[in-house]
């Protein structure tokens, strides 16, 4: 369900809790201008909701509920994504593997705002009640015993706003916390095959190749990616760029004869010839091979720039998926090219170290080196641009000494200890993802929540503000989720309060187990509805998004108009980003205009989104 913007016949404003696993709250005040939007799962919502129950004077609010800034990175199948650039129907990774997001939410928020440094990676900023699954340590750990522990205990939901890190006096930690990376972030390690001949115009242009010489038959033929091939994708993302018909290398001229030499043997081992020209002051390596070129060029460009910007670069998702040993190629290759070592003066050993103004591509190369246990940190220089007052220079700086690294790496997590907690102030446009599984990645674990959860039963967050908010009979409040079964048990206080509404959002009676998986099946959610209306309390049903090829409105109005009080109608807003055709108004008439005699004598509202497309 999208956010709500309808503007109702009564003036009233409207109080919206976190989008979550299932839906939202919404509260609304007879009291015009005044939009706010409350959060249920964490420990302030108690303060806001003695809050709201006090007013009386009207006036414009808006609480915080559970998002990130827009330049998050979310890790995806595809590699990592700002949380801007997120559609619905895109899949990212989850606590169970891979999920489906359902729906993108944005709003404008002006408040304090939650700095959360792991070791290794750049922080990540969140809005005080934005629940991360971490688990607590006590005490410090000596030995690798100590390790072992950390890695059995079990992971719980703390907000953002909620996490501390207590020292010594010595300024050692005594209890702090440990994100979780899921080991689904880095893949699966198995055979990575390349089919070659796609990369060619037609058949008849492959078997050409094949007769080109017997290693470079047998190259294209094996269509594995080998060590020899993953260190040459490294050394490309690093150094390299495409010409119409070759592979070509930039290198410094000074430091990387020894890289020549390594790409003339890995070019001779594919049956490739390989061109050197001297500048002086660098050294350019063609590979010439149009298929080489266009492997290299899917997988290592982002979609083309637009507005003559370079194109970016990124790692190829498949490595996240390849072998130990092929994965450590890569880095050492990208390494060669883009990188430098260095011995520290005073920790001692040598550290590897690479520098880049793309923050995204040395986050996936950091990633990939967590994946084989290296030893990585990530962070700006403290350059600043004259525009922007970003970091213009990122550092990756990476050792493969185990016994310097401050991480676990269960058969599960990867375990980041949270080496800063800071608070400040942000105002902006804020994001937030609801998928199937409930939770996604940035690349640790973050939640977003149901007023009605599965851990309300448990924990009673939500019972606990509806209990103040009961005693606030000027305010009128409206509920509504897709577990509305769990919602039964406060019918004491819905009767109590005398204006309080308990509603669901139904798409389909025909298809919910496609497009909502997770989700009670929308018959269980109605009978709820039909339960609460029998006991007195008003109900209210959201139909939305109509969804032309599955949604029958007529049958759904058919059904419930015995025990509904108020229809809410919205339109399908991401019909393209899951692969379906844009409705047009037409095609929504036909959904709408079979169920318009039912809708005669009862109260429903068209939201804006639906008006704007049908012309209203």
């Amino acid at each position: 369900m999208g956010r709500s913007k309808v503007e109702y016949a009564d003036e009233q404003i409207t109080v919206y809790p976190p989008p979550c696993r299932y839906s939202c709250v919404y509260c609304y005040w007879r009291t015009p201008l005044m939009r706010a939007r409350a959060k249920m799962i964490k420990p302030r919502p108690i303060e806001e909701a003695r809050r709201y129950a006090r007013m009386r004077k009207p006036r414009r609010i808006v609480i915080s509920f559970v998002c990130v800034p827009p330049d998050t990175l979310v890790p995806t199948p595809s590699g990592l994504k700002p949380i801007r650039e997120v559609r619905v129907g895109e899949e990212v990774y989850s606590l169970g593997g891979v999920s489906t997001v359902t729906r993108v939410m944005r709003r404008w928020y002006s408040g304090p705002i939650v700095k959360v440094k792991p070791e290794y990676l750049p922080p990540v900023y969140f809005t005080p009640e934005h629940p991360i699954l971490v688990v607590r340590q006590r005490g410090m750990i000596k030995s690798r015993e100590g390790w072992e522990r950390l890695k059995k205990e079990k992971p719980k939901w703390v907000p953002a706003g909620a996490i501390r890190i207590r020292r010594d006096t010595h300024l050692n930690p005594i209890e702090r916390y440990f994100v979780l990376i899921p080991r689904s972030v880095f893949g699966e390690e198995r055979r990575i095959s390349i089919d070659f001949s796609k990369y060619t115009k037609s058949r008849r242009a492959f078997k050409i190749a094949l007769r080109k010489n017997e290693k470079y038959r047998e190259f294209l033929q094996r269509g594995e990616l080998t060590e020899e091939l993953a260190w040459l994708l490294g050394l490309f993302v690093a150094d390299g760029m495409i010409s119409s018909t070759a592979l070509c290398f930039a290198l410094n001229e000074r430091k990387d004869r020894d890289v020549v030499k390594r790409i003339e043997r890995i070019a001779e081992g594919m049956g490739l010839s390989c061109e050197v020209s001297d500048y002086g002051n660098y050294i350019r390596v063609h590979i010439p091979s149009r298929i080489l070129m266009r492997f290299f060029e899917e997988a290592v460009y982002c979609e083309r720039s637009r507005g003559g910007k370079p194109r970016r670069k990124r790692v190829p998702p498949f490595l996240f998926h390849a072998k130990r040993g092929v994965v450590e190629a890569f880095l050492k290759g990208y390494m060669a090219g883009d990188g430098c070592e260095w011995e520290h003066a005073s920790r001692g050993g040598r550290y590897l170290e690479a520098t880049s103004v793309d923050p995204e591509l040395l986050r996936q190369i950091q990633l990939l080196a967590f994946k084989v246990g290296w030893y990585a940190t990530l962070y700006g220089s403290k350059r600043e641009s004259k525009l922007g007052g970003k970091p213009i220079l990122y550092h990756l700086r990476m050792r493969k000494d185990r016994r310097l690294r401050r991480f676990a790496l269960s058969e599960d997590y990867l375990l980041l200890p949270i080496r800063r907690i800071e608070k400040t102030w942000y105002e902006g446009y804020v994001y937030n993802l609801e998928t199937n599984a409930s939770n996604y990645t940035v690349p640790f674990v973050v939640h977003n929540c149901d007023p009605y959860p599965p851990e309300e039963a448990r924990k009673g967050l939500t019972r606990r503000v509806l209990e103040i908010l009961s005693k606030a009979p000027q305010h009128r409040i409206m509920i509504l989720t897709k577990n509305p079964r769990l919602a039964l048990r406060d019918l004491d206080l819905m009767h109590i309060h005398g204006d309080m509404w308990l509603g669901t959002t139904v798409t389909t009676l025909r298809h919910a187990e496609v497009l909502e998986p997770r989700a009670p099946p929308p018959r269980s959610r109605l009978e709820a509805l039909r339960e609460a209306h029998e006991e007195g309390v008003r109900t209210w049903l959201s139909v939305e998004p109509i969804i032309p090829p599955f949604t029958d409105l007529a049958e759904i109005i058919r059904e419930t108009r015995g025990y509904v009080d108020l229809y809410v109608l919205g339109a399908f807003n991401y019909a393209r980003q899951l692969g379906f055709p844009e409705p047009s108004a037409e095609e929504y008439f036909k959904v709408i205009r079979p169920a318009l005699p039912l809708l005669s004598n009862v109260k429903f509202i068209v939201k804006r989104e639906l008006r704007s497309k049908l012309d209203l």
